[in-house]
């Protein structure tokens, strides 16, 4: 229920008013793929960011400091 309501504009209103949640399936549709394609966006640029980390632990660990 949260998945869906986190990249939504209006998701405050939600958690204030559950009563008041859209049913349409269409909209509730496109809420959840718009949070899977948020969701992998985070998975990407999380490996992308580790990816990096790791190669700057080589370098440091090839480099000698005297």
């Amino acid at each position: 229920m949260i998945n869906d309501m986190l990249l939504d504009s209006t998701s405050l209103d939600y958690l204030k008013l559950p009563e008041k949640r859209c049913m349409n399936p269409y909209i509730k549709r496109e809420k959840r793929l718009k949070f899977k394609h948020f969701t992998e966006w985070i998975n990407t640029n999380h490996n992308i960011c580790n990816q990096y980390i790791i190669k700057l632990i080589k370098i440091a660990e090839n480099d000698k400091v005297p």
